[in-house]
């Protein structure tokens, strides 16, 4: 802290990487608790299982029940930080000066979550209702790296085409070379990612629901692109272009495949146990351990740019205060990345309420991702193992069309 503070950063944004540091920690830990070999050793201390979770063996069970109660206890943390600070406006208010500081205090009750979590009973289906509260969660964090990515590849976007336009030398050339490599790139990613999931999951006659899902899915991206480059489009939008759209269609084309490969159906799901089986040394999947590091570079930028710019979000309501947002977002992430190095302001530059709030949904999209979007078996087996589900499914395939159509609004809303 005192090392951000000397190179210049201001307060505001030393407490914004404090409590992303703490984010981090806990996700760690999580990461840690996964491992088999630490759930053996966890599954030897005298009471784990027999009281707290009232079963003789928990060994396999353990590390992912781990992983729902530190974050359950993670997400109150910032819960609890999101509710008590509604209402600040500057940094006067009393309970301003308890979010920028007291971090040993926090630090306290962060650990004295995390260990109340663990003596939460089994009875009253803890797994399960946590389990649909980070199914939600999940859903609303993918949003949010939704708005930060349409408005990184916004920015992206407008920075290359203007050195193509206003440089005469060598460097405009390349600007646009770059321009149209990355956008063919991300184009043929996606478009490879299609025949993958007609190949995999579509090729049974029976599998009518993942060919209207992938089909459904393509068409809504090529809507996407084609408006994009639409003349009242562009004349309505600077920056807007095929790079753009691209950076779009292949997040949602993985989310798409995040989807399909949560399916139960071992027909229509063949790949499950390459895509989503565990390995035994780490006991994490080759799903959770791609999707594991897409989040954590996903979760660094989201939890920090997302902060800085919910001052602009959180002041109008619902869908519209998003769509707004990305309306108006071209200069926001510039702005505020300018600012930091200035001096303290009296005023607020952010809400402490809503970026917390943030954190929160993060917190729950680790617990979904480190789980791989399982759920408990409510069967004999219910703790040695955990399945696939539909819930997962849907919220992934909604999630994905939900982004699309985000997007596609944003380009036809300042034209209407």
């Amino acid at each position: 802290c005192c090392c951000c503070t000397i190179c210049g950063f201001r307060r505001s944004t030393v407490t914004r990487i404090n409590y992303t540091v703490f984010l981090f920690l806990w996700t760690m830990l999580c990461v840690v608790l996964m491992l088999p070999s630490i759930s053996k050793r966890l599954a030897h201390i005298h009471g784990i299982c027999t009281e707290v979770f009232q079963v003789e063996s928990c060994d396999a069970f353990l590390g992912y029940s781990a992983v729902y109660r530190v974050c359950f206890a993670m997400a109150m943390f910032y819960f609890l930080m999101a509710f008590v600070l509604i209402g600040v406006r500057n940094e006067e208010d009393v309970r301003a000066k308890f979010h920028n500081g007291f971090w040993y205090i926090k630090i306290l009750l962060l650990l004295g979550l995390t260990a109340g979590s663990f003596f939460i009973p089994r009875h009253g289906q803890f797994h399960a209702f946590w389990m649909y509260i980070g199914l939600a969660g999940g859903f609303l964090f993918i949003l949010i790296q939704l708005l930060l990515l349409i408005d990184f590849a916004h920015c992206w976007n407008e920075s290359w085409v203007e050195k193509t336009e206003t440089s005469e030398t060598k460097c405009g050339s390349r600007a646009y070379i770059a321009l149209l490599a990355a956008t063919i790139l991300l184009y043929a990613l996606s478009l490879a990612a299609v025949i993958s999931f007609y190949s995999l999951f579509a090729r049974d006659s029976s599998c009518k629901t993942n060919l209207f899902f992938v089909t459904f899915h393509l068409c809504h991206c090529v809507f996407a692109s084609v408006i994009s480059v639409l003349p009242a489009v562009q004349k309505a939008q600077s920056g807007t272009g095929l790079l753009k759209a691209a950076v779009v269609t292949s997040y949602s084309m993985l989310l798409t495949w995040s989807a399909l490969s949560h399916e139960p159906d071992d027909t229509c799901n063949p790949r499950s146990t390459l895509l989503s089986g565990y390995d035994e040394l780490t006991g994490l999947s080759l799903q959770a351990v791609f999707s594991g590091i897409l989040m954590f570079v996903m979760l660094i930028y989201a939890s920090f740019s997302t902060a800085m710019t919910a001052s602009k979000l959180s002041k109008r309501n619902g869908v519209a205060a998003a769509l707004l947002f990305l309306h108006n977002s071209r200069n926001t992430l510039t702005y505020n990345f300018n600012f930091t190095r200035k001096s303290c302001a009296t005023s607020d530059e952010y809400n402490y309420s809503f970026f917390h709030f943030v954190l929160f949904l993060a917190s729950l999209h680790i617990m979904m991702t480190l789980t791989n979007w399982y759920s408990p078996n409510e069967g004999n087996s219910s703790l040695l193992r955990l399945s696939r589900s539909w819930p997962a499914v849907w919220i992934k395939m909604g999630s994905s069309s939900a982004c699309v159509w985000l997007y596609i609004w944003t380009l036809i809303a300042p034209v209407l």
